[in-house]
Parts: structure tokens; sequence; C-alpha cells
């Protein structure tokens, strides 16, 4: 993909959001996603989001400003964005749905730019893919 980006970020489910949510969160991002030719996985684990975006730098970034605003979470922030050189970091299609259930995402918490990335690598093959739709 032409000027591909990616980022991480992590933040944490709204005290008044219900973890039901995500279900409708999850249908509307894989729409939109594939009309924005973004790519994406998202992790929850009851508390926590932590997701993986990768796409055109301008789709990507329009996204993490919408997702900031996203009233169903708090405590956005990213963990690390860069220029995507090479084959995709992770195996994903408009947006993988995972859930995460042996090992909290609340260890993002310290990881920071490519460590955040490696951390996120390592920990994938422990996650719970849902089907894409």
């Amino acid at each position: 993909m032409l000027n591909s980006y990616q980022m991480i970020y992590l933040s944490v489910l709204a005290a008044d959001a219900a973890p039901t949510s995500v279900a409708g969160i999850v249908r509307a991002a894989r729409t939109r996603n594939e009309t924005k030719q973004i790519r994406s996985l998202l992790v929850f684990d009851g508390s926590y989001f932590c997701q993986y975006i990768e796409g055109g730098e301008p789709e990507v970034t329009a996204l993490r400003d919408r997702l900031c605003g996203d009233v169903r979470h708090v405590d956005f922030r990213v963990l690390y964005e860069a220029k995507l050189e090479g084959p995709s970091e992770l195996s994903v299609r408009s947006l993988d749905y995972a859930l995460s259930y042996e090992a909290s995402l609340e260890c993002f918490e310290t990881a920071i730019g490519p460590e955040a990335l490696r951390l996120l690598k390592t920990l994938a093959p422990t996650f719970d893919r849902l089907p894409e739709r």
C-alpha cells in the first residue's frame, strides 16, 4: 500500500460504556475501515482496548483523531506511530477483533514506541481472534 503507516493505541473502556457496546463498534468499524483501506487488530480484555492500525497515513491519522474523541473509551494514548516499511506487521483484515484472556492489556501501560509493537507481536498468538463476520 502506497504511503503505508502504522499506529498502536491503548485506551480504557469508559465507566458508563457497556462492554456489550464493543460488538457495535466492531461492526461499524469493519465497514468504515474497508472503504478507507485500513486494516486493524482491535484487542479487548474487558477493560483495556489495544488496537494496531495500518493504512495510508492520512487515513490512519484521521482515524486516530476521531478515536481520540470517542466517549466510549478514556485515557486514549498513542503508543507507537511510524511509516510501515515492508509487509504488514500483523496479518490483519479491515478489522480483526480479538479478546485477551491470559495476558491483560495493562502490560502496555509502559510500552512505548517499537517496544509496543514488539509486545503486541509477542502477545498476538495468545489472543482469541473472533471470525470476521
